[in-house]
Formats: structure tokens, sequence, C-alpha cells
């Protein structure tokens, strides 16, 4: 029979030891332990990418009392002036700046949100650490496997809070009933399956096309390697590269992987294998439409299914999750959490929060005001030192090393073997080379 896996013992499991990376106790008890606010002192912040979801998170922040919205960054003058729009009518008068490292000073600044694209979490979380400011990155924290262990490093050696956008581990009706599985609703828990549906349209990128008027193409490759204008990728369907997105399995994948992860309590895996392809439409996706992962950790097999380009739903619903235990089954959604008999019989059946119901589970730019709401204000409680990080990059990282070893499963066509320590590929290559990345020169993380 497994054992059952305690939330500390989960926290512990979850640490990456890799390069000398060792996660402290003050973060695996969710201690706060940057710069110390009072409870009562404003939060200054300054965003970095505000086109879509940065706006959005303008938004959320906006509803925590005492904080102040200092400095909106984009390099995109479009994206900047949407960014600026939102803070003036949330109340703030910020400075609008195209690169946000200038504005990473502790003495000015208290937390850095980052809502630029995939390539861009890693490198900006900790340019801002090392400046010694707190920071939330959103999902993925990474753009590619290794990049996580970097951020970890680098909150470690710089002392600061690093939050990270899964948002519902800030909700009680997720943390109830993730609760409930911890403690056996449906016994022994040992497949976990999760999925995303869309329904997105064909994309056209034009190689050779002119820089738009407004944007900073260099600054806004960042650590990526330089190449010359793509049209079509800004402003979303950059996701669909592997240069700065990293599929739809780490765009939309960490909230599910999150919350089944939450549930088992799984370590990294041993192994993972992923079919799939690009099956709706012959343009210039990168990436695959369609997508089957399956990992494998000791008595605990974990599923994730991503279709981009139907938009016929699973189970009734474009995302969520569902459990199969020795005792019983059980399905969480946004909505409900309805619990099974072995017989398929339902036994309970708890309904979510009126507040967060008729959430569009496919809109781009937010899960929903209510999440997002209470994510933010845990965040800033979290750098005041009055609560503890409901989600660290410790399980972000996790969450996303699962769906980026999914990726590159894919991408290579086999089954491949991982180190449960810490979900490094063992004995191959070609899908090693895949685990991380190569930097524009002078911009390789440095923690």
């Amino acid at each position: 029979m497994k054992k059952k896996i305690t939330r500390r013992e989960f926290l512990q499991q979850a640490s990456v030891a890799t390069a000398g990376v060792i996660v402290g106790t003050s973060l695996l008890n969710h201690k706060s332990y940057g710069r110390i606010l009072g409870a009562n002192d404003r939060i200054r912040l300054a965003y970095a990418g505000v086109n879509s979801r940065g706006s959005m998170l303008i938004e959320s922040f906006s509803s925590v009392k005492d904080i102040d919205i200092l400095h909106v960054c984009d390099p995109e003058k479009v994206a900047l002036d949407k960014g600026m729009k939102m803070a003036a009518a949330k109340g703030f008068s910020p400075k609008a700046t195209e690169d946000f490292r200038t504005v990473l000073d502790p003495a000015k600044i208290d937390a850095l949100v980052v809502a630029a694209p995939d390539h861009w979490h890693t490198a900006a979380g900790v340019l801002a650490a090392r400046a010694g400011v707190n920071v939330y990155v959103e999902k993925p924290v990474s753009h590619n496997a290794a990049e996580g262990e970097y951020l970890i490093a680098a909150m470690n050696s710089h002392k600061v809070v690093v939050g990270v956008g899964s948002q519902r581990r800030s909700v009680p009706y997720f943390q109830q009933c993730i609760q409930m599985l911890q403690q056996g609703a449906i016994g022994d828990i040992y497949l976990a399956k999760g999925w995303y549906v869309n329904n997105r349209p064909a994309s056209t990128f034009q190689k050779g096309a002119a820089i738009p008027e407004g944007l900073n193409w260099d600054l806004w490759q960042g650590p990526a390697p330089r190449v010359p204008y793509i049209g079509g990728v800004v402003h979303y369907d950059w996701h669909w590269t592997w240069r700065w997105g990293s599929a739809e399995a780490a765009n939309n994948g960490p909230h599910e992987m999150d919350l089944m992860l939450w549930a088992t309590g799984a370590p990294f895996p041993g192994k993972v294998t992923a079919l799939g392809g690009k099956y709706q439409y012959q343009d210039s996706w990168e990436c695959p439409d369609t997508v089957q992962m399956i990992w494998e950790t000791p008595g605990l097999m974990i599923v994730w299914e991503g279709r981009s380009r139907n938009g016929a739903r699973i189970e009734n619903s474009p995302r969520g999750t569902w459990y199969y235990g020795t005792k019983g089954s059980a399905q969480l959604q946004d909505g409900f959490f309805n619990i099974y008999d072995p017989k398929g019989k339902l036994i309970n059946a708890i309904k979510a929060d009126g507040r967060n119901a008729g959430d569009d589970g496919t809109n781009t730019a937010s899960p929903g005001k209510y999440m997002d709401n209470l994510h933010a204000q845990n965040f800033c409680d979290a750098v005041r030192g009055k609560a503890g990080l409901t989600v660290t990059p410790v399980e972000g990282h996790k969450a996303a090393l699962y769906l980026h070893t999914g990726n590159i499963a894919q991408r290579t066509g086999r089954t491949l073997n991982l180190d449960p320590a810490n979900g490094h590929i063992l004995g191959d290559k070609e899908a090693q080379a895949l685990f991380g990345r190569t930097y524009e020169k002078g911009w390789e993380p440095k923690v």
C-alpha cells in the first residue's frame, strides 16, 4: 500500500538539490524571508509585461489594500499604453518604462510582478532576486525544465519572497477539496488525470517582416538567442514556438498539474512518455496541437491531455481533473467536487464558492477575478510577513518540470527515464540537450 505523504514531506521531497541548491526550512514552512515589511506598510510594485495577463494582474493587485503601482514596464508601446491605462483606471500614476531592469532597486520598489512571455519568467525572477527585490512570477515559472532550479537558487541566495501564479492554491474551496483527498477520501490515489481544450485558430508567421513601430524587438527577445523579427508572434502566438514558448502543455497545463501534484504529494517522476503532433492545421506552429502525456512515479500514474484546436469538451468542461483511488474516485473542477464510491455512485458533492462560478477556463487573460484577487492578497501578505505563500517556486518548478519533460518526450518520440530525485533525464543525450536552452550571450542566468 502506498504510504501517505504529508504536506511537509511533499515540500521536502520537492526541494531541489542540484548545483548545491538546498531549499531551507524557512521556505518549506512558508515563512517570508525577504525585506520584511511592517503589517501596515505600503507595497511598492513594478510590472514587467502588461499586454494581457499583466493588465489583469494590475487589476487583481489593485484589490489589495495599501499597494502602490510605481512602474509599468513593457518593450512594446501598445502594451505599455494598455498597462498605463489600466493602472490609471485603478487610481495609480506609475511611470512608463520600457526596460524593467532599470527599476530593480529595493530602495524604490518592494516587488516585481512578471507576466512577460515565458522566456522571460525565470530570467526576470533571477534578476529581481539578485537586486534584492521580491518577485511574483506567472506560470510556468520556467521556459524549460532546467530554469526552475535557477529561480530557486536565486531565491535562497538572496533571501527574497518569490510567488508563483498558481491561483487555485489560494482559494478556500480548493484547499478544502485537496485536504479531503490528502486525508484519504478515496483511499490511496493511484491515477490522476487532467486536461485542457481550446479551439485556437491557425497561425501564420512572417519571416523577414518589418519590426512594428514602437516595439523594441531586441529587448523583447531578452535571454533568447537573437533572430530577425517574425511577424505574428507578438502578442500571443509566441506560445507555439520553442524559442519563446513551451507549447500548450506548459502554457495551460501547470494549473491542472499543480492540483494533481498537490493532491497526490507526488515526487519528481521516474518515467515519462507522450504522443501527439500538429494535426488540425498545417500552419506556422512548431508545437503540437494535440497531445497526451503520461508520467510514472512509484504507485502513481499522472496523465495530462491537451487539445488546442478542437473545442469539444472533456467531462463537459474545457479543463479539470479526476482522481482514482483504492476506495473510490473524485472529479475536481473549478465549480464542483464530486466523490464516488468504487461502483461509481456519487456519495459526496461540494459546490465551489459562487464568486468564481461561471469563470471561463479558456480565458487567456485571467482564470477569474476571485481567484486572482485571493492570490494577489496572499503574495502581498507574504511580503509583509503576515502569511506564508500558498505556493512556492519549489512547487511551481515541479509542476513545470513535469510538463517540460512531457514536451521533450513528445519531441523525441520516445519514453524517457528520469531521476526521481530531481526529474533530470537519464541516458538520452538528445533529450538531455532539450532539458535546458541556449541563451543570448551575456543573458545566461547568474544566481
